[in-house]
């Protein structure tokens, strides 16, 4: 018999067969969450093709926000803070937001590839959240209170990674999950109205 420690004991232990998993299956897993996560978001009746396009660009905003939060909230200072909060609050009243303005003029139409559409409600709200905390950090550390002003800046950039580490928004599934309100639109009905 030989010994259980020997290297040629080892090699020549029979293994089950390793599970072969095809790229179509695991691009079909990846689609079905990329799209999960891109819908709670707002943006409905896509393709695969446009969402795969354009789903890691929605990384970009909340990214850009945590590491300028990240950085006022490590310096102690409020001005950083008061100039992101117009630029959520523009996020909130424009098609898309201002960060993503590289890829709908730039990136897409150079590589022809579908542009992001219209922010949607939960994105909306999102924006709406991420300005009344951005108002509220910066008055923390604006009225000298660091302590306060330094919590809620670690609890947004902890909040803005999220998004950048797994594409899911929990702003946007607040609005969908816990409040109930509609996200979807009757992709039928739209598409019938383009025709």
């Amino acid at each position: 018999m030989d010994d259980p420690t020997s290297p040629r004991f080892l090699y020549s232990r029979q293994y089950p067969p390793v599970q072969t998993v095809t790229m179509e299956d695991r691009t079909m897993t990846d689609i079905k969450t990329i799209r999960y996560l891109v819908e709670i978001q707002g943006y409905t009746c896509q393709s695969d093709e446009a969402i795969r396009a354009f789903a890691p660009w929605l990384k970009v905003t909340p990214a850009v926000y945590a590491m300028t939060v990240a950085q006022a909230t490590w310096l102690g200072d409020w001005k950083p803070l008061a100039m992101l909060a117009p630029l959520a609050i523009l996020g909130a009243l424009l098609p898309s937001h201002p960060f993503d303005s590289f890829y709908q003029f730039i990136w897409a139409p150079r590589r022809n590839l579908a542009p992001i559409p219209e922010t949607g409600a939960p994105r909306v709200f999102s924006y709406g959240v991420a300005a009344a905390w951005l108002v509220s950090t910066a008055l923390a550390f604006g009225s000298g209170k660091p302590f306060l002003g330094t919590v809620l800046g670690l609890a947004f950039t902890a909040m803005a990674m999220v998004p950048v580490l797994t594409g899911f928004c929990l702003s946007s599934f607040i609005w969908a999950r816990v409040l109930r309100l509609p996200v979807r639109e009757d992709c039928r009905a739209a598409a019938a109205v383009e025709v």
